[in-house]
C-alpha cells in the first residue's frame, strides 16, 4: 500500500490524534493488536500485509506510525521504505539541519521522522528496516 507523508500530521489515511476506531476504519484491513513493550500505554495494531504499525497513547489516539516492507511511504518524491538510508538522510538534512544521526539510525524531530538501518555500517546502500512517523512531542 502506498502512503503519502505529511510531517508531524501523519499520512493521508491516518492523522495523529485520530481515535483508535477511526484509524482502524481508515485502514480497513486485518491487524494484530499487542503491546510491543511492557511499558506501552496502549496496545499497538500491526497490519502485517501492509507493513504498518499504529501506536496509540493512553487516550487511545494515534501518536505514531511505523512502516516496514511492503509499505511504500512517499515523502518529497522518495520512498522512505525502499530508498537507501544514505539518500533518506541526505533529503532530511536538506530540510532539517538538526537531524540526529546515531550510527544506524536517524531522527528528525522537526519533521517527525525516524529510521533504522541495522546493516548500514556494512552496507552503505542498505535500506531502513523500519521508518517511524511521530507527532510533535512524541519523544518528550
Amino acid at each position: 500500500m502506498k502512503f503519502n507523508v505529511t510531517p508531524l500530521l501523519g499520512i493521508d489515511e491516518i492523522q495523529f490524534g485520530m481515535s483508535l476506531n477511526d484509524a482502524r476504519n481508515a485502514i480497513n484491513s486485518s491487524y494484530k493488536s499487542f503491546k510491543r513493550t511492557p511499558t506501552a500505554a496502549h496496545p499497538c495494531d500491526f497490519y502485517e500485509n501492509i507493513g504498518l504499525f499504529v501506536y496509540y497513547d493512553s487516550s487511545s489516539t494515534v501518536e505514531a506510525l511505523e512502516f516496514c516492507e511492503p509499505a511504500q511511504l512517499n515523502f518529497k518524491g522518495i520512498d522512505l521504505v525502499t530508498s537507501s538510508f544514505e539518500d533518506i538522510v541526505k533529503l532530511l538534512k536538506s530540510l532539517d539541519n538538526a537531524i540526529e544521526l546515531e550510527g544506524e539510525s536517524f531522527t528528525s524531530y522537526s519533521l517527525g521522522v525516524g529510521g533504522y538501518a541495522p546493516n548500514f555500517d556494512e552496507e552503505p546502500n542498505s535500506v531502513c528496516e523500519s521508518v517511524i512517523l511521530f507527532k510533535d512531542g512524541y519523544y518528550d
